[in-house]
């Protein structure tokens, strides 16, 4: 390496003896009195006489002044010639000259006379003074000082500035010469130590590089090999070299090959061969190329030679070679479980392992999907993972999840721990010992339930790296050998980086796989699809349609590809269809719906309900009109038979309502029309007994009670069928009821009405209802005074008033203990004139349940009983909320 000195990283006191300068400008002062320095470029004065008082009491110590000085040293000075000088007033107000000092062209410094005023000049005391008020000098002393500034003739500043230029190309001189030496002195020393260097250098290189060299001096019978090249053949440096020793050291397979091609270059033919080498019972692969020197006779002078250790390049190629024809197999396409085998041959035939195996998630285990090499016992041991209790039931960790057993269940349950030696950051595992993992007390021991069966069956070297898709563990590729020593770090490196890439190209080709399956799935869908599918183009035209949009339409294919969509449609539905796709177009809406009319092949019209959307490509422009479209023509056809029947639905109630109208009035015609003869029976039957009773005899007032009687069930029989009327025709109120407060007022009027009333009546805590309150009023009353009535002939009745729940619905009761009745007669309980006993034992017209029936019904609700025949009975009624008044 060759040592250069430059003065870009010199100062001006590196270049000079300012000692020996100094004693010669105080010689120089004392002859000529002339003040004089000499400053470097950063202001630094490295030589001085005949410093002024007042520069170093005054200027050199205040700030500011301090600052001028340092300005006029190193700015007004600058650029001045080399071999010249400037003469210049200082910002302090006194004169400096300054020349030069050039060092090599670089300019190191400047030398410098001054402070002084020239003796043909007046001095401004008013300038001084002034300086002295403004920097807060002692005026007096700041005065006296400026006294004793020299005063000096021009011609003797003329002659000191001649002195001083030549003094700065003298020292110029002596520095550049001074550098020059160094250089030199510089460059020797350098240049041995480079030798010294260079030698080491190049056998560190060689060493990094592994490649030796070796030089042939035929003439003196002397070969001699570099270090490195001793080191490449395993052979102590410095041991005497011959041929035949080299050629002992070739692979026996080799030896041959490399005999001819030696034999080839002493003729002149070029030598640049691969071949292998013996060293230490190990096979290395290396790479010779020689230069070979012939004398003008054609016989061997001497040469010059090559050898690189390419051991590990000829691994990584057959690594690199290995992962290739992997990916190729994986991506070739086809049964995934063919080219995982075919994959797995590949892997044991190029890396020698006695067996090899992928496991891949199935479920919640990770069975063996393809394996060479394992025995049928090992893996009917080996194939399941799943961890099982002792009753045969699978094991799950805290989580929920399945525990799998031994190594492998670690790596795939990616649970490797990093810091042990067997482990790596990639989760995998490997070991060139795995008996040793027997020696391991179970604390020690990191797997799960280790089964060791890969040890007992002789595989000493272990390899498991899990296979990913993303960074998710789908399962694991193991390499098996019997031998120990299989692995080092770097081809655990090399595996895992294979199962890496096995398993993006299992993504994929599962992908691919499920991409082909979806495909089908949609040809097949869109082939079958009972509804129509058509694609078009985005002018319209269509490019493919499903066999239900043929049928649907009555055009083929072929004759579809034709035409455009608009063809199809009905011209009445034309405008708003392109509106609508005109919107899809410009993109404020996605997609819409739609139902119009088709006019098929034939001519006839066709209603059809249509999905239509737009897809667009990966810039944003449409590329395709999808339509979903089905055929809706009898549901058309029913709605229009529907909307027909509605309106002759409507058409019957207004005729069934004038006709209730009609028989409401006919209804209070009747009730009074025959109320009239009744009140007339009933008086001439009271005046009968008042003006002849006494002659009337037993069997007389026998005969007249009964016609009392009659008449007044009859007028009780033609209120209950108005009461059954007017609850048909009462219009509703729906609001919140409080059963509770409802039922206890019915209770009280209940016990008001009936002075003789006996029952015991337990009203339970009742839940809000929600219904028209003087309807459900008339329901309880009537349910109420229905249960009195017909428990009034036990010895201890009793009513019950309550709600339960079932099935989500709300359901009030009425129980009691009297006669009940025989459930094969319930359907008659709530028909107008259904009684089931006999006015003789109970009376009433039959029409009470009837109007309870009807009012429970106008809320959409239902009622129905309970009861067996002297067990009494229960009523239920359970309301739906209605709607509207």
């Amino acid at each position: 390496m060759r040592t250069q000195i430059t003065l870009d990283n010199l100062s001006l006191s590196d270049l000079i003896d300012t000692q020996a300068i100094q004693f010669m400008m105080d010689d120089f002062y004392r002859v000529a009195t002339v003040p004089m320095s000499i400053i470097d470029l950063k202001g630094e004065v490295l030589v001085g006489v005949g410093w002024q008082d007042i520069c170093a009491t005054f200027h050199r110590v205040h700030p500011e002044t301090r600052r001028h000085c340092m300005e006029s040293d190193l700015h007004l000075s600058a650029g001045i010639p080399a071999g010249e000088f400037r003469l210049y007033k200082c910002l302090n107000n006194m004169w400096d000259i300054a020349t030069p000092i050039f060092v090599g062209g670089h300019h190191m410094g400047n030398v410098f006379s001054g402070q002084f005023f020239f003796d043909d000049e007046t001095i401004d005391y008013d300038i001084f003074r002034s300086q002295a008020h403004k920097y807060g000098f002692d005026e007096k002393g700041y005065l006296d000082a400026l006294d004793g500034v020299p005063r000096l003739s021009r011609r003797k500043v003329d002659s000191g500035m001649s002195f001083f230029i030549r003094i700065a190309e003298m020292i110029a001189s002596m520095s550049y010469t001074n550098v020059k030496l160094s250089q030199s002195l510089a460059e020797r020393d350098a240049l041995t130590v480079s030798l010294q260097e260079n030698r080491e250098d190049l056998n560190r290189a060689q060493a990094v590089a592994h490649m030796g060299s070796w030089r042939l001096d035929f003439r003196r019978d002397e070969l001699t090999w570099s270090d490195e090249a001793y080191m490449i053949f395993g052979v102590p440096i410095g041991t005497p070299l011959t041929y035949e020793s080299f050629l002992s050291a070739i692979h026996p397979e080799d030896r041959g090959y490399v005999d001819k091609e030696w034999s080839a270059a002493l003729r002149g033919v070029p030598y640049d061969i691969e071949h292998r080498i013996i060293v230490d019972d190990a096979t290395k692969w290396v790479h010779e190329k020689a230069e070979l020197e012939f004398n003008e006779d054609g016989s061997l002078k001497g040469g010059f030679g090559t050898v690189q250790d390419i051991t590990e390049k000829k691994a990584a190629e057959a690594n690199q070679t290995l992962l290739t024809n992997a990916l190729r197999v994986l991506n070739r396409g086809g049964d995934l479980q063919s080219l995982v085998s075919e994959t797995l041959r590949l892997i044991r035939e190029a890396t020698g392992f006695d067996a090899v195996g992928m496991r891949l998630r199935q479920n919640e285990d990770c069975p063996y999907f393809a394996q060479d090499g394992f025995s049928e016992e090992f893996l009917k041991e080996e194939n399941f993972l799943c961890g099982k209790d002792h009753n045969g039931k699978i094991v799950r960790n805290a989580q929920g999840r399945v525990v799998l057993e031994c190594t492998c269940g670690l790596v795939l349950s990616g649970q490797t721990d990093p810091g042990m030696s067997c482990f790596t950051r990639g989760g995998s595992f490997w070991t060139n010992s795995s008996h040793e993992l027997l020696a391991l007390p179970p604390e020690d021991d990191p797997r799960t339930n280790p089964r060791n069966r890969c040890i007992h069956a002789g595989y000493e070297s272990v390899g498991l790296f899990p296979v990913r898709s993303g960074r998710e563990i789908i399962g694991l590729l193991q390499l098996n050998g019997r031998g120990a020593g299989k692995f080092t770090p770097e081809l655990i490196a090399v595996y895992e980086n294979l199962a890496q890439n096995i398993g993006m190209a299992l993504q994929r080709t599962m992908a691919e796989e499920a991409l082909r399956e979806s495909e089908e799935k949609l040809r097949s869908a869109f082939a079958n699809a009972a509804t129509g599918f058509a694609i078009m183009k985005p002018d319209g035209r269509f490019a493919d349609a499903n066999p239900a949009f043929c049928v649907l339409t009555g055009y083929s294919l072929d004759e579809l590809q034709t035409l455009k969509f608009r063809r199809l449609i009905h011209p009445d539905d034309l405008a708003e269809n392109m509106r609508l796709v005109s919107l899809m177009f410009a993109g404020q809406i996605g997609d819409f719906v739609l139902e119009n009319r088709y006019v098929r092949k034939n001519g006839d019209p066709v209603w059809v309900r249509k999905s239509v959307s737009l897809g667009r490509d990966s810039e944003g422009a449409p590329r395709w009109i999808i339509a979903l479209v089905e055929d809706i023509t009898t549901r058309k056809q029913a709605e229009d038979a529907l909307q027909k029947a509605h309106a002759q639905l409507q058409q019957h109630a207004r005729k069934l309502e004038e006709t209730n109208k009609e028989l409401e009035g006919f209804a209070y015609t009747i009730s009074h029309d025959l109320r009239a003869p009744l009140r007339a029976m009933n008086g001439y039957a009271k005046l009968i007994s008042d003006d002849y009773g006494e002659s009337l005899g037993d069997e007389g007032k026998r005969r007249l009670d009964v016609i009392e009687k009659n008449a007044i069930k009859m007028g009780m029989l033609i209120d209950d069928l108005l009461a059954f009327s007017h609850a048909g025709r009462t219009a509703m109120s729906i609001s919140g009821i409080d059963m509770n407060g409802l039922v206890a007022d019915v209770v009280e009027t209940l016990k008001t009405s009936c002075a003789d009333l006996k029952a015991l009546i337990h009203v339970a805590d009742l839940p809000p209802a929600k219904g028209d309150s003087r309807l459900i009023r008339e329901v309880v009353s009537k349910l109420l005074e229905n249960a009195v009535k017909f428990s009034r002939k036990s010895p201890d009745p009793r009513i019950e008033i309550g709600s339960i729940e079932r099935d989500g619905e709300q359901v009030y009761f009425v129980k009691d203990n009297g006669v009940g009745f025989d459930m094969k007669y319930h359907d008659k309980l709530f028909g107008v004139f259904q009684r089931l006993v006999t006015d003789r034992e109970f009376e009433g017209t039959g029409v009470g349940l009837a109007i309870v029936h009807r009012l429970i019904t106008r809320h959409d609700g239902r009622v129905w009983a309970e009861s067996k025949p002297g067990e009494g009975a229960t009523f239920f009624f359970a309301l739906k909320e209605k709607k509207g008044a």
